[in-house]
């Protein structure tokens, strides 16, 4: 399991695109979906949070 901060929220027309950085190693990461599509415009992803992934 990784620590990802949430660093960008860019709205699309399908969806959210989130993107991070994991923490350790501050690799750029996309976080998407289960099904690998963009997030949902009502993610409860927001900039600033950081999640266990």
């Amino acid at each position: 399991m990784e620590r990802v901060l949430i660093v960008a929220k860019t709205y699309m027309q399908t969806g959210v695109c989130i993107g991070g950085l994991t923490r350790e190693t501050n690799k750029s990461v996309r976080l998407l979906a289960v099904n690998g599509s963009h997030q949902s415009t009502d993610t409860s992803l927001d900039v600033g949070q950081v999640w266990d992934m």
